[in-house]
C-alpha cells in the first residue's frame, strides 16, 4: 500500500510540474501572439489562427493551449485602446528561449 501511495504522489507531482510548464509556455505564447499580431496588423481571430497557430503547435505547446493562447491574445488586443507613440509603455517580452524557438 505504501508503494502505491509513493507512485501516486510522484505521478501527481509530475503532472503538476507539467501543468506549470504549460502555464509558462501559455503566458509566453500570449505575449508572442500579441506582438506578432500587432506587427502584422492582424484584425480578426481567423487571421490570427491562420497566421500564428502552426508556429505555436510546432514548438511543443499542445493545440488546445495554443488555440487558447491565440484567443487570449485576441481579447487583449481588442480590449486595449490604440495608444499614441508618446503614451506607449514598453510591452513585456517573452523569454529569449521562447523567441529563439521561432528563429
Amino acid at each position: 500500500m505504501d508503494t502505491i501511495g509513493v507512485k501516486i504522489t510522484r505521478l501527481t507531482q509530475s503532472k503538476a510540474t507539467q501543468l506549470r510548464e504549460y502555464q509558462k509556455q501559455f503566458q509566453e505564447a500570449v505575449l508572442w501572439a500579441v506582438a506578432e499580431a500587432t506587427r502584422a496588423g492582424i484584425k480578426s481571430p481567423a487571421q490570427m489562427q491562420q497566421a500564428l497557430a502552426r508556429p505555436l503547435w510546432g514548438r511543443g505547446l499542445p493545440p488546445r493551449y495554443a488555440d487558447a493562447a491565440l484567443m487570449q491574445a485576441y481579447r487583449l488586443l481588442r480590449s486595449q485602446p490604440p495608444e499614441s507613440e508618446e503614451q506607449a509603455e514598453p510591452a513585456p517580452r517573452p523569454s529569449e528561449e521562447f523567441l529563439a524557438a521561432f528563429a
